[in-house]
């Protein structure tokens, strides 16, 4: 198993949260049933765990705060010029969609319905029935390409640890809100928008990259009109200039 581990950044909390991320080839002689109803002898596993510690660099109890599936604290990771505002949805993207992906119930062509596995429609090519056994979701060379990016990325320095950027929360809420929309198709949310629900979290990810690159001074939205008024909307509240 090839494991990395990346300290992300410091939440608005004060916290800092540190993630553990590792490809495995897991094999076996009789083999594995994917959710494309193939059998395969042998298949890379994603994994994806964390820790928010009030310590930062802490990996033991040292200020623990939260370890394991902690999505959550990433949702609320201040972005940095290391882990940007993208890196860090793509990364919640990849957590949520990919991690442990040998342990899907629904084959590719079911709609899986949470609340109760037995009421998810049987296969239509096969008849399989959700949540009978375990099915293994084959990671594509996109996500594995994916993977070995944000694994790249590395640590973000001391110094991004310890200054949180002015707008850093309402970027935070930005990102958590696109993950939201993303994540419950056709709901936009309090904003009563009519658009595809990718839509509308791309507008809040856009939103969230405007706001940390005139934190990070690379533009200023001080003076352009449209864009600050469209950003301070959905914060609901005016952006804390840059004077740049």
């Amino acid at each position: 198993m090839s494991t990395t581990t990346l300290t992300v950044g410091k939440t608005a909390d004060n916290t800092y949260v540190t993630l553990d991320i590792a490809v495995e080839r897991i094999e076996r002689p009789e083999g594995f049933l994917t959710t494309e109803h193939e059998r395969v002898y042998s298949y890379l596993e994603l994994t994806i765990s964390g820790t928010e510690h009030e310590v930062a660099g802490s990996t033991d109890d040292n200020g623990y705060v939260a370890g394991g599936q902690i999505l959550d604290s990433l949702h609320r990771v201040i972005p940095n010029s290391t882990w940007t505002a993208e890196s860090l949805s793509t990364l919640a993207y990849v957590w949520e969609h990919y991690h442990l992906n040998s342990m899907r119930a629904a084959c590719a062509h079911q709609v899986r319905n949470d609340a109760d596995f037995a009421l998810t429609e049987p296969c239509p090519l096969t008849g399989y029935r959700c949540g009978s056994q375990w099915l293994v979701q084959e990671l594509s060379e996109s996500v594995l390409r994916t993977v070995s990016h944000l694994r790249e990325i590395g640590s973000c320095s001391d110094s991004e640890l310890r200054d949180p950027s002015p707008n850093h929360k309402d970027i935070s809420s930005l990102l958590l809100r696109a993950e939201q929309v993303r994540s419950i198709n056709g709901n936009t949310g309090t904003y009563a928008i009519p658009v595809d629900s990718d839509l509308w979290a791309c507008v809040l990810q856009t939103a969230a990259e405007l706001l940390q690159g005139h934190d990070d001074t690379g533009f200023s939205l001080d003076n352009w009109g449209d864009v600050r008024t469209m950003v301070e909307t959905l914060v609901d509240h005016p952006i804390v200039e840059n004077g740049v």
